[in-house]
C-alpha cells in the first residue's frame, strides 16, 4: 500500500467510514508490532512486551488525528516516530519509578551497608554490637512480614546474589515483575529502618 492510499483512508475514515477505520488500524498495527518487538529485543528490561504493544495501540487515535494529509511526511514513518517516541518515554518512566534502594548504600554513619544488615554478616562481637544487630533483624524481619510471599521469595534471591535476571529465569516471571517486587521490599525497608533510627534517637534523649 504506498502513501496516496495510506492518506485516502485516512481522509475516509475522519469522514466517518468504518471500513477504511478498520483498514488504516490493520496497517498502523503492523507498523506498531514491528516498533514494539525491535524496542523490546534491543532495550527494554523494565516493560513486558504486551505492555508495549498496549502504549502503541493505545496513541493510535491521537496519531491518526495528529497527522497532517499536507505535510509532506509519509504516515509509515509519521507512525513509526510516534510510536517510537511513545514506548522510549514509558521505559523512562518505568525505570526511574523502579529505581529502588541499593543494598550497597552505607546504612547511618557505619561502614556497613544494608546488604550487610539484611544478611546478617559476621563481625567482631561486642554485647552492644550484638544487641543492635539483634534489632535490627527484627525491624528487617518486621518489615519483611508485610510484603507477599513472591516479593520475599524475590528478595531472598537477590540477597543471596542473584541477578534480577537469573531470578526471572528461575521463577518463570517477567524482569519487571522482579523489579517491582525489588521497588516494594526495598521501599518498605528503607522506611523501616528509618523508623528505627529515630526511635534510637528518643531512646538517647
Amino acid at each position: 500500500m504506498d502513501n496516496a492510499e495510506v492518506q485516502e483512508l485516512i481522509y475516509l475514515s475522519r469522514c466517518g467510514s468504518a471500513l477504511a477505520m478498520r483498514n488504516i488500524y490493520a496497517y498502523y498495527y503492523r507498523i506498531m508490532i514491528k516498533i514494539a518487538h525491535r524496542i523490546y529485543a534491543n532495550q527494554c528490561r523494565v516493560m513486558d512486551y504486551d505492555d508495549l504493544i498496549q502504549i502503541g495501540t493505545s496513541i493510535f487515535k491521537n496519531v491518526l488525528c495528529s497527522y497532517r494529509l499536507d505535510g509532506g511526511a509519509k504516515f509509515n514513518t509519521y507512525a513509526s516516530v510516534c510510536c517510537t517516541r511513545r514506548m522510549q518515554s514509558a521505559i523512562k518512566s518505568q525505570v526511574r519509578r523502579l529505581s529502588y534502594l541499593s543494598l550497597d548504600e552505607q546504612y547511618k554513619d557505619s561502614s556497613r551497608t544494608l546488604f550487610d544488615i539484611v544478611a546478617d554478616g559476621s563481625g567482631d562481637y561486642s554485647p552492644e554490637g550484638q544487641c543492635h544487630k539483634e534489632e535490627m533483624k527484627l525491624c528487617i524481619r518486621e518489615c519483611l512480614s508485610h510484603v507477599s510471599k513472591r516479593d520475599r521469595y524475590i528478595f531472598e534471591m537477590v540477597r543471596m546474589g542473584y541477578s534480577e535476571e537469573e531470578v526471572s529465569r528461575q521463577l518463570h516471571v517477567s524482569i519487571k515483575t522482579v523489579y517491582n517486587a525489588m521497588y516494594r521490599v526495598s521501599k518498605k525497608l528503607k522506611s523501616s529502618l528509618s523508623l528505627e533510627k529515630r526511635y534510637m534517637k528518643k531512646d538517647v534523649m
